[in-house]
C-alpha cells in the first residue's frame, strides 16, 4: 500500500474562488521550502474571483490557483494537534466581491519540506526544457518512499512543486474532521 496521499482543494457549489496571491511578488518563493515568515506582508491577500459573483461560501480549505494550501483555524488546530513538522503559517487577508476582508482568519500554509523522491523512471513526465530539473505533463505518479523521513507529514516533492503530499494518515485524520474544501486521493491518480 502506497503510504501517502494527495492533498489539493477543490471547490463545490457555491463556494469562493480566488486568483494568486495579491500584494506579495515572490510567489515561486511559496514552493521552494524556504521558511518566508520573517517579512511575510501583512496585505497578503486572496481576492473572490469577480468571474463568480454568487460563489461567496468560505470553506475550510479554499480552491486558489498556484497550488496553494490555504486553511481555516479548524484545520490549522489538526495540523498542530499532529505537530506537523516543517511548516509555517502565513497569516493573509481573504477580500469578498465587495472588495471588503471577511471577518473569518486564513493561513497559508508553507511547507518548508522538499523531498527528492518522484521515482522519474516509472513515472509518467515531460522535463520541463526551460528548467530542465522541473518535471511538466505529469501523470501516473510514483514515489520511492525509502527517500521520505518517517516523520515526513506534508511536503512538496522535488521538480513537481505543485503536487502537495501528505502521509496517509494525515490524510485520514483530515477526511475524519470532515474538512470542507479538501480533496485527498492516490497520489498516481495526480496529473498535471
Amino acid at each position: 500500500m502506497v503510504n501517502y496521499v494527495e492533498l489539493k482543494a477543490v471547490n463545490s457549489g457555491n463556494q469562493a474562488q480566488f486568483g494568486v496571491i495579491q500584494n506579495y511578488r515572490n510567489r515561486l518563493l511559496l514552493k521552494e521550502g524556504k521558511s518566508l515568515a520573517a517579512g511575510f506582508p501583512a496585505d497578503a491577500s486572496f481576492v473572490m474571483d469577480p468571474d463568480f459573483p454568487n460563489a461567496v461560501a468560505l470553506p475550510d480549505v479554499l480552491y486558489t490557483m498556484g497550488s496553494m494550501l490555504v486553511i481555516n483555524q479548524k484545520v490549522r488546530d489538526v495540523l498542530e494537534a499532529r505537530a506537523v513538522p516543517d511548516i509555517e503559517f502565513l497569516p493573509v487577508n481573504i477580500v469578498n466581491h465587495k472588495g471588503r476582508k471577511t471577518k473569518e482568519q486564513y493561513v497559508l500554509v508553507n511547507m518548508l519540506r522538499i523531498v527528492d523522491c518522484v521515482d522519474r523512471a516509472k513515472t509518467k513526465h515531460t522535463l520541463n526544457p526551460l528548467a530542465p530539473d522541473k518535471m511538466v505533463d505529469v501523470s501516473d505518479v510514483v514515489l520511492d518512499e525509502k527517500k521520505i523521513d518517517k516523520d515526513t507529514q506534508l511536503f512538496r516533492p522535488l521538480g513537481l512543486a505543485v503536487l502537495m503530499v501528505a502521509r496517509r494518515d494525515l490524510g485520514d485524520h483530515l477526511k475524519a474532521a470532515k474538512v470542507t474544501g479538501l480533496g485527498v486521493g492516490e497520489i498516481v491518480e495526480f496529473k498535471s
